[in-house]
């Protein structure tokens, strides 16, 4: 009982934080929505870090209307503010 409240301080802290493989899936997810898809199915083939800036590699199954498609793309990411990871197109103000 003694260790009750540690573990809940640890749980309340890994809640506020976003992963980064939850980020990545997110902003994938994202791009393909602007690009007018529908995500079916999404394996991340190679991430690349480098300093502040990784670099991932992704193979979709898309669905563009009524017809289905596969795509090989890639995004970028950067750190912002707070160890934020942000798309490389986003401006920093």
């Amino acid at each position: 009982m003694k260790y009750l409240p540690y573990l809940l301080i640890i749980f309340l802290i890994s809640c506020r934080s976003e992963k980064k493989e939850d980020t990545i899936i997110r902003e994938i997810k994202l791009k393909e929505i602007r690009n007018g898809h529908e995500l079916v199915k999404l394996t991340i083939n190679l991430e690349k870090t480098v300093a502040d800036t990784s670099e991932i590699y992704y193979h979709a199954d898309i669905r563009i209307k009524s017809r289905d498609s596969s795509i090989n793309d890639s995004l970028f990411l950067i750190k912002g503010a707070n160890g934020v990871l942000l798309p490389f197109s986003t401006k920093i103000p």
